[in-house]
């Protein structure tokens, strides 16, 4: 895949969907076969809708959910790294909402409102608040195939793909990634709910895709000297980087 393919706009589920599937052939050891959910896992899935939401809707899921599934649903690197793309016969219902995604520590949860389950490719609300009370429910992105594409890049950027980094920036650094690298047109998750003061963003170039945010930074590359570019680019400031993931162990990055 070429990365720069990320910094283009993807207007809809079709795009967005082989962005996904992209992402996985590039960055994906396993076998394309084990990458999605079986088609008996998701029809069961839309078979216990009605369960699920207490008879409000029929047995059926969204078209582009059903794809999200059965493209790289059960792929880690891009549904499960560090939170969790719940399974297409698990789902929950929490005060109106299908829960498809959460966050995991449980701390947050994302889903569809069921008056919405009927559209091919719906909106999907977030909160980190579901008392016993109700829920303050916002919204998190205009359709789900946009939702995975954010789910995606930010399971990734976590996991590393061929190399996993993770470093501690100054607000000059910020600065001079943003101006060096693209940004990609895909919103970060708006959790934790203080968003506005992080300002997170996706950034790209020929080598990486990198999830900044307020004082830290992951990336996923193509290469193992990620940490090195990334120093080039924020010079002459300096990323305090903490461990990064290898391909079959943690490691401490090398002293300089």
């Amino acid at each position: 895949m070429t990365l720069s393919k990320l910094t283009r706009a993807l207007r809809d589920q079709e795009e967005r969907l082989s962005v996904l599937t992209d992402l996985a052939d590039t960055f994906s050891r396993s076998a394309r076969r084990s990458w999605g959910y079986s088609p008996e896992q998701i029809e069961l899935g839309r078979r216990l809708m009605p369960i699920v939401t207490k008879g409000v809707a029929g047995p059926s899921l969204p078209a582009a959910l059903a794809s999200w599934y059965a493209t790289v649903g059960r792929l880690p690197e891009l549904t499960s790294t560090q939170n969790r793309l719940n399974p297409p016969d698990q789902l929950e219902m929490e005060h109106g909402v299908v829960v498809i995604y959460t966050e995991n520590q449980s701390c947050a949860i994302w889903g569809i409102r069921t008056e919405d389950l009927e559209q091919d490719d719906p909106p999907v609300v977030v909160t980190h608040d579901w008392g016993s009370s109700g829920a303050d429910w916002q919204r998190e992105a205009d359709a789900v195939s946009s939702f995975a594409l954010t789910v995606g890049l930010t399971e990734l950027c976590i996991h590393g793909g061929r190399f996993g980094c993770s470093g501690t920036i100054s607000r000059d650094i910020k600065t001079a990634l943003r101006s060096t690298l693209q940004p990609a047109p895909v919103q970060p998750l708006q959790w934790p709910p203080e968003v506005a003061e992080r300002d997170p963003c996706f950034l790209v170039d020929h080598r990486m895709v990198v999830l900044l945010d307020d004082g830290c930074l992951f990336a996923a590359g193509l290469d193992e000297d990620v940490d090195e570019h990334l120093d080039e680019l924020a010079a002459p400031a300096r990323i305090d980087w903490t461990l990064y993931q290898g391909s079959s162990r943690i490691r401490r990055l090398k002293p300089r």
